[in-house]
Parts: C-alpha cells; sequence; structure tokens
C-alpha cells in the first residue's frame, strides 16, 4: 500500500491545492493510508464509527457552520472525540475560519489541520487526482 506523508499535500503545486498549515505541525509526518477523501458530517453529531483511519476529513461551510452553532462546550466534545481517531489530517476549505478549539485540539493530538481557499467540490477534485 502507498501511503502519502502530510508534508507531502504541502509542497505540492501541480495540482494547486493552495494548502497552508494551520495546525498540528507535530504531526506533518502522518500518513495517508485511504486516497479516499471523507466528510464526517456524521462524526460531527459524535457517531465517530464510520470515521475511516487514514484519510483526509474535510470541514466545508457546513460542517464548520454546524461546529459555530453548537454550545462551546458540545463543540470542545465533538472535537476532541473526532480528533482521538486515527485521522491523517483535516482540511477546512472555502477560506472558512478554522475554529480554535480545532486549532488546540489539533496541537495537542498531532493531527494536522490545513486550510484552502477553494471550494469543497474544487478542492476534493484536485486531491484526489494528486492521490491518485
Amino acid at each position: 500500500m502507498i501511503t502519502v506523508p502530510i508534508s507531502e499535500l504541502l509542497k505540492e503545486s501541480r495540482y494547486e491545492l493552495s494548502l497552508s498549515l494551520i495546525a498540528g505541525r507535530k504531526g506533518l509526518s502522518n500518513k495517508i493510508a485511504i486516497p479516499h477523501i471523507q466528510k464526517p458530517g456524521l462524526a460531527l453529531t459524535g457517531h465517530t464509527l464510520n470515521l475511516h483511519p487514514g484519510r483526509v476529513q474535510i470541514l466545508g461551510t457546513q460542517e464548520i457552520t454546524y461546529l459555530t452553532k453548537q454550545a462551546p462546550k458540545v463543540r470542545a466534545t465533538i472535537i476532541r472525540k473526532i480528533c482521538r481517531e486515527d485521522i491523517a489530517c483535516f482540511v477546512v476549505t472555502h477560506g472558512n475560519e478554522v475554529p480554535s478549539v480545532l486549532v488546540a485540539e489539533a496541537d495537542r493530538t498531532k493531527t494536522p489541520v490545513l486550510a484552502t481557499p477553494l471550494k469543497t467540490s474544487i478542492f476534493i477534485q484536485r486531491v484526489t487526482r494528486f492521490l491518485d
């Protein structure tokens, strides 16, 4: 099985992913083991059984909006639970603001959080081509 370290996503220029590192620098050696991208919608409600280890987790506008509408304690609980899973990294798309609790938890768990100004659909197309 071929794996790709998260650091390679940041270096990539051919596919114009436009990524920047927000948090979790100590996890840049984490590997993407499954090239299929995942949006963790159900996991945001607390059901993390469907989160697949080694996948890139996309947080687009809907996911960020959902998180920001939660009470601070609920939001923190959700993010802590997701960050305990074996996630390769999070990518926040569409220039959305990254919740501060995600930054703190990602640094603590060494889970990279990357951001891109690209729309979610465009980013998924490009990163999928890169990973394939």
